[in-house]
């Protein structure tokens, strides 16, 4: 998913220049500029120009707002993604999404209801915001 070329489409081995331990817990806006994979609890707004991975054991209580998703953990909150998100077997979103592509896993959890534009979400204000910070 996140990967931006050659064969292999496994967002898992996309270059990730940030890691949020499974032991943090953050509460507030977290910005982030390059690809971010979150294996902790954050309670509020995540805003990236990069892409978000939330790993199998990552927490997000807040929206997040992206250019690719990858759900493998739990997120309540509205995802809006600039490009691509997706739901693997282990994550669950109760929230809305708005997004370009959308892939859930078999067994995912996907409470909420979801926008698809065939135009990227430029209209979205946090994701405007980050991208002229």
């Amino acid at each position: 998913m996140l990967q931006k070329s050659g064969k292999n489409n496994n967002a898992h081995m996309d270059k990730i220049a940030t890691v949020i331990s499974g032991q943090a817990e953050i509460e507030g806006v977290c910005r982030f500029n390059e690809a971010t994979r979150i294996n902790g609890k954050i309670k509020g707004e995540i805003i990236s120009k990069s892409n978000i991975i939330v790993g199998d054991a990552g927490e997000i209580k807040g929206n997040i707002t992206a250019e690719n998703v990858l759900i493998a953990g739990t997120v309540e909150g509205d995802i809006f993604s600039k490009d691509k998100t997706e739901i693997t077997s282990t994550g669950s979103v109760l929230g809305n999404v708005e997004t370009k592509k959308l892939v859930i896993d078999e067994n995912a959890v996907f409470d909420g209801k979801c926008t698809m534009s065939a135009v990227s979400n430029d209209n979205h204000a946090p994701l405007l915001a980050a991208e002229q910070s």
